[in-house]
């Protein structure tokens, strides 16, 4: 078995078996969708015995037994909202001394609800159908700002020469209405603007660290991180 590498699918095709109240999303009839495979390489099959996660895996499965198969799917990271759809293509082999016949006798029946079409399909290759619907929460902090020289939020925080550690507590919302969140935060520095020589940024001479640096923030609601 391995996760499909087909570029795109016909909507009609994959999903016209199915009710549409059935399907995590809506489609509109007579279009396409792009395998998310490809576009987010978000699909593993968890090896049963190493439990590693593979795109490929070969099996020897003995007569009268069963096997259990985890697949995993990985949240992309770089898109909060998409649909995602893959199949994992199975290919059942058989020994050498089984008949012909015998390799030939299954066979699948899928219906089509909305053409009422009936496909008969080889059993001896299976489509087992991936399917889900990414709705990442956003998370705002509720001091933010935002500046036009730097194009960006930003966050600004009073800090006071004469004092040693210094703690501010920041306000996050979860604007999802109905997802709960676990975020984690780490500051990383990046390069300031040019100084003169000799002198020193003094944002150099400032490390922020956050207590704990782990919040979990319930949909529409708010968490402090302490900094």
């Amino acid at each position: 078995m391995n996760i499909s590498k087909k570029d795109v699918y016909e909507c009609d095709a994959i999903f016209g078996q199915y009710n549409r109240d059935e399907l995590p999303f809506q489609y509109k009839d007579g279009t396409q969708i792009r395998n998310s495979e490809q576009e987010f390489n978000c699909w593993f099959i968890e090896n049963p015995v190493s439990k590693e996660l593979q795109k490929q895996l070969t099996l020897k499965i003995g007569p009268q037994m069963s096997q259990e198969f985890i697949i995993v799917v990985k949240a992309p990271k770089n898109s909060l909202v998409s649909r995602i759809v893959s199949f994992i293509d199975i290919e059942l082999t058989s020994d050498h001394s089984e008949s012909t016949q015998t390799r030939k006798s299954g066979v699948e029946k899928l219906v089509n609800h909305k053409t009422q079409s009936l496909t008969v399909k080889d059993s001896s290759k299976m489509d087992v159908l991936l399917l889900g619907y990414l709705d990442n929460p956003k998370i705002k902090c509720m001091k933010q700002l935002f500046n036009k020289t730097a194009n960006t939020e930003v966050v600004s925080l009073a800090v006071k020469k004469t004092q040693g550690i210094q703690r501010f507590k920041l306000p996050f919302k979860n604007l999802s209405a109905y997802l709960d969140s676990d975020i984690e935060f780490a500051f990383i520095r990046t390069q300031g603007s040019s100084t003169e020589e000799g002198c020193v940024d003094p944002i150099d001479s400032l490390s922020f660290y956050c207590q704990p640096n782990q919040l979990k923030i319930s949909a529409d609601q708010v968490a402090i991180l302490t900094v």
